[in-house]
């Protein structure tokens, strides 16, 4: 298992949190002892359905749907992935050919690539069955179909790494280290093009950093994937090498890719340019070799555990859903088993992770070691 900072700094730190251990702040039921609905010659049906990106090549994905299969198994729910090539196009044709197909699940959940496409997806698959979606926040008019969210803010995943980076440049600044800038020059490299995800996360980072904020030389939007961001930022490095002082990553994962293509134009990551990546997806070898000065812990393990968790709630409780918004807090153990209506918006929290200080990753979250939550290893 390797290991990784964790840090003292006063606003998180792993050990913090874990030390906390928390009760998940929306009500769970990891027994699913309500009565599911659907299926056919009149017995109930456990199956859950979910329409999602593939997984292929993209960390943050394969530790939800770990999650998923873990508390679905646990919950005695099986799970049907109906998967898109990260194709919104794609996936709306997949929801059509479901409609049509007559089948009868207990619920579904959907991880929409478009948000707006997404409320008449969901609208078509809420006569089917109870609809929740995870992952990207819920449009205009989709509460009028969707249950639940589960998911992050991608408006305080911007945000950790705003004041991430404002606290590694005034750590620089102490030291007396020369910036291309007074404020100090940032590229931004964010998410898929065109989703609310990255529109939101630029969002919380701008907003993060008003009060001081940094010099930004460019936006823009990109992948979830280390070989993609390599291609893009073999592109975008030569265009600022010579005014270059920080990055901002989607990911751990794209954080290893754009660390490829600054040393291939000599720079190197933590010396001539440094990073913060939004979450923590990816490999620990890039926080390890202080590649990336820090990173969110978003848990993609318990987004998808918590959203099996919503769901069993739901019907535990006599399929109710309680009005408002509730944290997922990181605790070591797994949440307790509750008959109470789940939060109709639950969201992960995100605290820093540093790789200034020593840490293992053998400290688990949910039950799960640390390494397969983001995952990190």
């Amino acid at each position: 298992m390797r290991t990784i900072s964790r840090p003292n700094h006063k606003y998180g730190g792993i050990a913090k949190i874990l030390a906390l251990l928390v009760s998940v702040a929306f009500a769970s039921s990891a027994c699913g002892s309500g009565a599911a609905t659907g299926g056919g010659n009149g017995k109930a049906s456990r199956e859950i359905v979910y329409f999602a990106p593939s997984s292929a090549g993209i960390s943050y994905l394969i530790a939800q749907f770990k999650g998923i299969k873990d508390y679905a198994k646990q919950a005695g729910y099986t799970v049907k992935f109906v998967l898109n090539n990260l194709d919104a196009a794609q996936q709306g044709q997949q929801v059509q050919q479901f409609v049509a197909s007559g089948e009868k699940p207990a619920a579904i959940m959907i991880f929409p690539l478009d948000p707006k496409a997404g409320v008449n997806q969901a609208a078509q698959l809420s006569r089917i069955a109870p609809t929740f979606q995870i992952n990207q926040k819920v449009a205009e008019g989709g509460w009028d179909y969707v249950k639940a969210y589960v998911g992050p803010s991608d408006a305080l995943v911007g945000e950790t790494a705003g004041k991430s980076l404002m606290h590694l440049r005034g750590e620089l600044n102490a030291r007396g280290t020369k910036l291309h800038s007074t404020e100090g020059n940032v590229l931004f490299i964010g998410s898929v093009p065109g989703t609310a995800q990255a529109q939101a996360r630029y969002a919380g980072f701008v907003d993060a950093t008003k009060a001081a904020p940094f010099n930004m030389l460019e936006n823009h939007d990109c992948c979830s994937d280390a070989e993609k961001a390599y291609a893009m930022a073999s592109q975008l490095i030569p265009k600022w090498k010579s005014k270059l002082d920080f990055i901002v990553t989607q990911n751990d994962d794209t954080a290893n890719g754009i660390a490829r293509a600054l040393r291939q134009n000599g720079l190197e990551p933590g010396k001539d340019v440094w990073m913060v990546s939004g979450n923590c997806g990816g490999p620990a070898s890039v926080l390890e070799s202080k590649t990336v000065y820090a990173t969110g812990l978003q848990s993609g393990y318990v987004e998808g555990a918590g959203m099996v968790s919503v769901i069993s709630a739901y019907f535990a409780s006599g399929k109710k859903i309680a009005p408002g918004e509730a944290t997922l807090h990181y605790s070591e153990k797994a949440p307790s088993t509750s008959d109470k209506a789940p939060a109709q918006i639950n969201i992960l929290d995100n605290p820093p992770v540093f790789s200034a200080d020593t840490a293992s990753l053998t400290q688990n979250v949910w039950g799960v070691p640390l390494s397969q939550n983001c995952p990190l290893d």
